[in-house]
């Protein structure tokens, strides 16, 4: 967050970006109070927004000459930038090869964002038994903190791509997160999710 409160953007495509920033930021906060208050669907619908806005993030890392046409387009231009697009442009772009992110977003979508009857199952508590409102889940919480910070961790890193002019202190930080991203990654997102 450091980087969103210190960093002054040079123009309207760095302003977009950072704007992204914060929202990657801001849903992910969101999606943790409501994981941790026992919503998990609720959680799950929210990172799968986070993932939209860190695809995106990702690709004007690749494509900065699109923030532009972007920021600018009308509701026929935005198809352009419609999720399934940016993803299929991230999949195969040399930096992204053997990623799959159309795997998560349906997981996401199907769930948590889209009314489906296989999203019951995140209303069901591990004794099989339908829940209104919050409950405690270890299973959904785990696997959902380990899907939310792998893309919270991917989006800070997007955002910082996309910002080459960085203060000397920025720099700083900047190294630091993508270290310590790689270790946390190198721990854990190589381990089967529960």
């Amino acid at each position: 967050m450091l980087l969103c409160r210190k960093h002054e953007w040079q123009n309207d495509d760095e302003r977009a970006v950072h704007l992204l920033g914060v929202r990657a930021y801001n849903t992910g906060s969101a999606a943790l109070k409501l994981a941790l208050s026992g919503f998990h669907q609720a959680a799950s619908h929210l990172t799968r927004d986070l993932l939209e806005t860190t695809n995106l993030l990702d690709y004007f890392s690749i494509e900065p000459a699109k923030i532009a046409e972007w920021r600018t387009a009308d509701e026929k231009g935005l198809k352009r930038f419609a999720p399934v697009e940016i993803r299929r442009a991230l999949e195969g772009h040399p930096r992204f090869i053997g990623q799959r992110r159309d795997i998560p977003y349906k997981q996401l979508s199907t769930y948590a964002a889209h009314p489906s009857h296989e999203g019951f199952r995140m209303l069901l508590t591990s004794q099989e038994q339908f829940e209104v409102g919050p409950f405690f889940d270890e299973e959904f919480l785990r696997g959902w903190l380990l899907q939310t910070a792998a893309w919270l961790g991917e989006g800070t890193l997007a955002f910082m791509r996309n910002l080459p002019t960085l203060a000397a202190e920025l720099q700083t930080v900047r190294s630091a997160f993508a270290e310590q991203a790689s270790a946390w990654g190198a721990k854990y997102l190589t381990k089967p999710q529960v």
